[in-house]
């Protein structure tokens, strides 16, 4: 559809207007001593109405009829133009970078007096996810920048990041006692998450492209707007990495949903008569050589012609 190739600018416009809008509300709404909301502001409530726009614009762009890609991932996501396959490989490279900063994070971490630790374990296991999810997407991306299949395998990797990244941050979240300081965080995760698993199910025959267009870009909307929230360095490599990855993938989805599908690759030839594979074929002729085939070195012409008997011998001779 044509449409939905505004879905990636759209995405892009409203995550930025909701940045500026989400820096107005944590300016405007929160008490600079105690860090309490004030009451009567009506910053929240603009941002709410924006997060719920953006929503509703790219539920219309996503709308629609689409194609059905079935099980050809690559017919669904080869990247369209070097923009795309750059910011691939730029979200592949933040996350790399995520899993440097969240290692650095934990080793540089304090401990507070009841032996609980700024940065937790599960922030080493979020870099090890994040390292293999940076490392399959280069994979990913080369794959489908050549017209080859990527692996089935490594398709769901990139969506453990979001489920792990929940887990680091809840223990950092559950602290914090306003939950309008991390609610949109934690959205932003989630959608994302979804949306990596609509990306993933495409390649296995039971991909939605109108869901998962919808989700991708909210997904990258949401990661755009919390950019200004103030976060560590290795969730802002992360979120912003996870905002590259759901942009380039939306927007080669939407690409190769507009144009005509691909054939399909040929099938192989069937394989011919091997002498030595008919010599065990269970229907193999006595002298080992195939029953269906030449035998005895002539052609099969069918029944008997003229007079001639099975054996080749015209009748009345020898």
């Amino acid at each position: 559809m044509k449409k939905a190739k505004w879905i990636p600018f759209a995405a892009l416009v409203g995550g930025l207007i909701g940045l500026v809008a989400r820096q107005y509300y944590l300016r405007t709404s929160l008490e600079l001593d105690t860090g309490l909301p004030i009451t009567g502001t009506t910053s929240e409530a603009v941002q709410w109405v924006l997060c719920l726009v953006v929503a509703l614009v790219l539920l219309f762009l996503s709308s629609g009829k689409h194609q059905d890609f079935g099980k050809r991932y690559a017919a669904a996501y080869t990247p369209p133009n070097f923009l795309n396959r750059t910011l691939m490989l730029a979200g592949a490279f933040l996350f790399l970078v995520a899993a440097v900063l969240n290692v650095k994070g934990f080793l540089e971490g304090t401990v507070d007096a009841l032996g609980q630790r700024s940065v937790g374990v599960m922030h080493l296991f979020l870099a090890a996810v994040a390292l293999m999810a940076g490392l399959v997407i280069i994979a990913i991306t080369m794959s489908l920048s050549n017209g080859r299949e990527p692996k089935r395998v490594l398709l769901p990797l990139p969506g453990f990041v979001g489920c792990v990244w929940v887990m680091a941050n809840y223990q950092e979240w559950a602290r914090r006692a306003i939950t309008a300081n991390y609610y949109l965080e934690l959205l932003a995760v989630l959608v994302a998450m979804v949306a990596c698993t609509l990306l993933v199910v495409c390649g296995f025959g039971k991909g939605k492209v109108g869901g998962t267009l919808f989700f991708a870009g909210e997904g990258a909307a949401f990661c755009i707007m919390i950019l200004g929230d103030g976060l560590p360095l290795y969730d802002l490599a992360l979120t912003l990495g996870m905002a590259f990855y759901l942009l380039a993938m939306s927007q080669a989805l939407a690409h190769n949903d507009g144009i005509p599908l691909p054939p399909l690759p040929e099938e192989d030839p069937p394989p011919s008569c091997d002498s030595s594979a008919c010599a065990n074929c269970p229907s193999a002729a006595p002298d080992g050589s195939c029953a269906s085939g030449p035998q005895n070195g002539r052609e099969d012409a069918g029944p008997p012609q003229n007079g001639e008997d099975p054996s080749g011998v015209p009748q009345g001779e020898g």
